[in-house]
């Protein structure tokens, strides 16, 4: 199967955002999470990781790099979750859009990987960027579901 990465002309926000990861929740086994341990984290995010914490697949992991992104001289938490739908539906009760999961409020960087740690999604949301891995049928499914995701090839 073969992925090429796509980006969005805007940001996939309410509906669209809850489509999008449910869409990549049952192709993608693992979604992960980082938090910054020298940045509180607020009352709301650090209730979500306790919310999510029956579907720790491992984690947390100290790393200096998670998909999109590379730290320099420090390092943060990676937590990754298996990808199991009542997991998402706390991703989808605790943010709005890809670009809301920055620290405090929310832990950062959602992404969706495979068991290969292949990426299905990356979000750097300080940046607010954002990229999706689909093969030529999971674009079609994709667009099918949602005609005005607005797929950029990157």
């Amino acid at each position: 199967m073969n992925r090429q990465e796509f980006g969005f002309r805007e940001e996939p926000n309410g509906d669209a955002y809850a489509t999008l990861l449910r869409f990549l929740s049952a192709r993608w086994p693992f979604f992960q999470l980082v938090v910054q341990p020298d940045l509180p984290l607020s009352p709301q995010g650090a209730s979500m990781l306790r919310d999510l914490a029956e579907h720790v697949a491992s984690g947390p992991t100290r790393v200096s790099c998670w998909p999109g992104t590379q730290l320099c001289g420090r390092e943060a938490e990676l937590w990754k979750f298996i990808s199991h739908p009542d997991a998402v539906e706390v991703l989808i009760n605790n943010s709005n859009g890809l670009f809301e999961w920055t620290q405090p409020k929310l832990p950062e960087d959602l992404s969706f990987v495979g068991s290969d740690e292949s990426v299905g999604l990356l979000v750097v949301a300080h940046e607010c960027d954002a990229g999706v891995w689909l093969d030529e049928v999971e674009r079609a499914e994709l667009l099918n579901l949602l005609p005005t995701i607005g797929l950029v090839e990157v």
